[in-house]
């Protein structure tokens, strides 16, 4: 079986390659994003499996696209899974939020963009992290990713994913942050945690969920106005 080239970030960007910028110190009990609001909900990016559930349009790709160029920035490479946009596209995506070509092309971050399910990326993160290539992922998103056994009630498939998602935070001991959308709503009322919509597999399997309630855009920069955090810290 021939093996799979590793394409990081800056392979998509025709521009020199530049050196990673040196670690920098820990903030709160984890790594922090910079962003205050999602690292007070989370105390940081630590060992744990993370969701990061929103409607529609709410920003939830670009807040894991923000978490890892933070912790890229910080000499911490890692992996995003793209399931939706092809890896050009993704840098696209990457570069007009950093606004910063160069810098955006010298990131440690490893973009693949053909794998779904969760078989194929459980044993793609397994290699990165055994070559040194990831210490964090991201995947974008649950809904898009298959089951092993594709036989199964969807139900099934469903929890099949997200407990083999904890299963591999725990044996790869990185943090992994994958992103879920949620129905769309009517009316004004925003989702929150106690929300019906909030899968109970999340609940089960995740050590924190992060739900997005809304999103207000300007110019390349997102802020999002309402994080909350779910109540669901496991002791394992």
């Amino acid at each position: 079986m021939t093996k799979n080239p590793v394409m990081t970030i800056g392979d998509y960007i025709d521009l020199e390659k530049l050196p990673v910028v040196p670690k920098e110190r820990f903030v709160v009990s984890g790594y922090s994003t910079g962003l205050a609001s999602f690292d007070e909900a989370i105390d940081g990016i630590r060992n744990e499996l993370i969701a990061v559930a929103s409607r529609p349009g709410a920003g939830k790709t670009a807040l894991l696209l923000y978490v890892a160029e933070a912790l890229a920035a910080r000499g911490i490479p890692g992996v995003f899974f793209t399931l939706e946009l092809k890896g050009s596209a993704f840098a696209n995506r990457a570069l007009a939020h950093s606004g910063d070509y160069r810098a955006t092309k010298a990131l440690p971050i490893v973009v693949e963009d053909g794998l779904s399910c969760i078989a194929d990326i459980a044993g793609r993160l397994r290699e990165l992290k055994k070559e040194g290539l990831a210490q964090w992922a991201m995947i974008d998103y649950l809904g898009l990713m298959r089951a092993t056994d594709e036989t199964k009630p969807a139900k099934d498939q469903y929890r099949e994913i997200v407990a083999e998602l904890a299963a591999l935070r725990k044996e790869l001991e990185m943090p992994i942050l994958f992103a879920v959308q949620l129905p769309r709503g009517s009316g004004e009322t925003l989702p929150c945690i106690h929300d019906s919509t909030i899968d109970d597999n999340l609940v089960e399997f995740c050590d924190s969920i992060v739900v997005l309630s809304d999103c207000a855009s300007t110019g390349l920069t997102r802020k999002w106005r309402d994080i909350e955090l779910a109540a669901t810290k496991r002791d394992s």
